[in-house]
C-alpha cells in the first residue's frame, strides 16, 4: 500500500511532466473553484509543495513566450497570496506590475484593444497590492492603491466611452470604504459616494441602448453594475450610520454633488 508521502511524491512527478499551458489550466482551476474546496489544508499543502515550485521551475523555462510566461507568474502571485504570505506575495505582484508596464508599447492611439487588456490585467494587480495592504493593517497605502486601480481604467470611461470597466470601478469604491472610515478619509468616501451614485446615468443610458436590440452582453453589464451599486450601499450601510453620513455628505463641499445623488443614497439609508 502506498503511503501518503507516496501519492504525493506521484503527484509532483505527475505536474512535474505538465506542459507550461497545463499547469496554467490546472492553477486557473484551483484557484476558479476554491470556494469548493473542503480540504483547505491539503490544499495549502498542495500549493506550497506542489504548485510553487512547478510554477517557479517554468517560469524560467518559459522567458521567451510571454503570454504563458504571465499566466505562471499571476499564478504565482496568487498562491503566495492565498498561503497568506504577504511579503512574497507583494513582492510578487510588483514583479508583475513591472512585467505589465514594460508590455506597453506606446503609440499614437493608446486605446487599442491590447492596451484594454494590458490595462485590465495592471488595474488587477492593484487591487491585489491593496488587499495585502488592508490585511496588513496599511489604510492609508490601501486607500492610495485603490486609487492606481481605478486610475488605470477611467480613462477607457470618461476618454472612450466603453463602460465595461463600470463594474470593476465599482467594486473599487466598494473596498475602499473600511480603509476610508479607519482613516476618516472623508473626501475620497465622499467621491466614492458621488461616483457609485451618478453610475445610476450609465445605466440609463445602457437600459436605452436596450430596448433598441437584444445584446447578451449589454444586458449582463446592466446586471453587473445594478448589482456593483447595491453591493456599495450594503457595505456602506453596514459601517456608516444615518448621522454619520451625513456628517460624509457635508464634508468637503468641493465634491459637489448632484441633488438627484444626495436624494439617491438618502433614500437608500430610509
Amino acid at each position: 500500500m502506498m503511503s501518503a508521502e507516496d501519492d504525493q511524491m506521484m503527484d509532483a512527478d505527475q505536474l512535474e511532466n505538465l506542459s507550461a499551458e497545463d499547469l496554467v489550466l490546472m492553477c486557473n482551476d484551483a484557484f476558479d473553484n476554491i470556494k469548493m474546496e473542503e480540504d483547505m489544508d491539503e490544499m495549502r499543502s498542495e500549493v506550497e509543495t506542489l504548485f510553487i515550485p512547478q510554477l517557479n521551475t517554468k517560469l524560467e523555462e518559459t522567458r521567451d513566450t510571454p503570454q504563458i510566461h504571465y499566466a505562471l507568474a499571476k499564478n504565482l502571485c496568487k498562491c503566495y497570496t492565498f498561503l497568506g504570505n504577504h511579503s512574497e506575495a507583494e513582492n510578487c505582484w510588483r514583479k508583475l506590475e513591472s512585467y505589465i508596464k514594460q508590455s506597453i508599447q506606446e503609440g499614437p492611439n493608446p486605446f487599442t484593444l491590447e492596451r484594454n487588456k494590458i490595462d485590465v490585467e495592471l488595474s488587477g494587480v492593484y487591487v491585489n497590492l491593496a488587499s495585502l495592504s488592508l490585511a496588513s493593517g496599511n489604510n492609508e497605502k490601501t486607500i492610495e492603491l485603490y486609487q492606481q486601480a481605478a486610475d488605470v481604467i477611467m480613462p477607457w470611461i470618461f476618454d472612450q466611452n466603453d463602460m465595461s470597466p463600470v463594474p470593476s470601478l465599482l467594486s473599487i469604491a466598494t473596498h475602499r470604504i473600511t480603509p476610508c472610515i479607519a482613516e476618516q478619509n472623508w473626501k475620497v468616501l465622499k467621491d466614492d459616494i458621488q461616483t457609485v451614485a451618478s453610475s445610476q446615468d450609465i445605466v440609463d443610458q445602457l437600459e436605452e441602448f436596450a430596448k433598441q436590440t437584444f445584446d447578451l452582453s449589454l444586458n449582463t453589464l446592466i446586471f453587473q453594475i445594478k448589482s456593483k451599486r447595491q453591493s456599495f450601499v450594503d457595505a456602506l450601510k453596514a459601517q456608516v450610520s444615518p448621522e454619520q453620513l451625513q456628517i460624509i455628505l457635508q464634508s468637503n463641499p468641493d465634491i459637489e454633488m448632484e441633488e438627484t445623488d444626495l436624494q439617491w443614497i438618502t433614500d437608500e439609508y430610509k
